[in-house]
């Protein structure tokens, strides 16, 4: 669902979106874009109606922004987080599809049917997925083994390569897998997607076989299905047993007294660290934060708190996985508020009605809307 580009959208703001684009075997009679070493195949607008006379700005624009991307990933100010590769990319969506692309262990990843696509007035974003024929135990043979890392060009794909050395993208990834493991990612909510699907196309599977005479690994139906969940219980072991775990808190924030005594739970070999501001344990460059505590014994809370907690391992290797220079001890932080005293909060000001954005401008009237809210303390 990208934005409607029309052949009159030819300036700004209106030209900045929607662009899919795809890196994958390109249409007949097209020549692609090139930007940092990969080849993008225009899906929407096609090639061919990018080439009208016309349509040439919006040609231009894509490219230039494209080729930007990609130079601002290899230059000296590369990590910056405006001028650098995070200026053109939304790295959250980023890391979701690279997330489910590893957890599945896709051959073609990253390389081929991979999609992307560039919002009106956003940043590049990955995604639609497709494509998922060789991949979570197929009988392709490179995904066979779940307890790999490479079993795609998950790290070595052009322009991730080089992300994949931002240890800051690599704590991201590992915080974001840690997060979906709680819910998504959880082995009851995995298999039980599995035996829904799998109900959905029940009938239809002995008349596939029929026609297709595709072997069954194991013999029947039920056991290919027994055959992925197995994978996928294999590959989320191998992942997590790469990773720190992160700790757990005794209660999850709320009402306390002073004096409530909070306990940390701490995973095998780790060190604990926190803090009680809010701020985040790790510093930016990978280190411990000048602001955190090491977990000794419990903390005692006296007054309201935001504690937030990673793990620590220096033993953890993510072996195979992204370049030795990105690999991190940390866990993916937890975090909890704890309130002895409930601030005064006054709603100070609203503004239900704003006036009109400019015409073309990419924002709605609704975007404007918002609440003023004052900590009286």
């Amino acid at each position: 669902a990208i934005d409607e580009l029309e052949a009159e959208n030819l300036t700004p703001p209106s030209v900045t979106g929607g662009y899919l684009l795809k890196i994958d075997r390109l249409d007949p009679g097209d020549a692609g874009l090139t930007a940092g070493g990969v080849t993008l195949g225009h899906v929407d607008p096609k090639e061919r109606e990018l080439r009208l006379t016309q349509r040439r700005p919006q040609q231009t624009y894509i490219q230039n922004y494209m080729r930007t991307f990609a130079t601002a990933l290899t230059s000296a100010t590369w990590l910056h987080p405006t001028i650098g590769y995070r200026g053109y990319l939304d790295v959250d969506a980023a890391i979701d599809f690279h997330v489910l692309e590893v957890l599945s262990g896709n051959v073609d990843a990253l390389v081929l049917s991979t999609y992307l696509h560039k919002p009106r007035g956003g940043k590049i974003t990955f995604g639609p997925h497709w494509d998922f024929d060789r991949a979570l135990g197929s009988t392709d043979g490179r995904d066979s083994n779940p307890r790999l890392w490479a079993t795609g060009p998950f790290f070595g794909a052009a322009w991730w390569n080089r992300m994949f050395t931002d240890k800051a993208f690599w704590q991201q990834w590992v915080d974001r897998w840690q997060e979906l493991r709680e819910t998504h990612f959880a082995l009851g909510n995995l298999h039980g997607l599995i035996d829904e699907l799998a109900g959905e196309v029940r009938q239809a599977q002995p008349r596939e076989y029929a026609k297709w005479r595709v072997g069954l690994r194991g013999g029947s139906y039920e056991s290919e299905v027994r055959l992925m969940k197995n994978w996928l219980s294999n590959r989320i072991d191998f992942i997590d047993r790469q990773l720190t775990q992160p700790p757990r808190f005794s209660q999850l924030g709320g009402p306390i007294s002073p004096g409530f005594v909070l306990h940390l739970t701490n995973p095998t070999n780790a060190a604990l660290y926190y803090t009680l501001n809010g701020s985040d344990p790790r510093s930016p460059t990978g280190g411990i934060s000048a602001n955190a505590l090491s977990y000794a014994g419990p903390i005692i809370l006296d007054r309201n708190a935001r504690v937030v907690a990673r793990a620590f391992d220096a033993t953890k290797r993510q072996t195979g996985g992204p370049p030795s220079v990105s690999w991190t001890p940390w866990s993916r932080p937890i975090a909890a508020t704890f309130v002895v005293a409930t601030p005064r909060l006054m709603l100070t000001e609203i503004m239900f009605h704003p006036d009109p954005p400019p015409e073309g401008d990419p924002y709605a009237e609704s975007d404007f809307e918002y609440l003023e809210f004052a900590n009286l303390r």
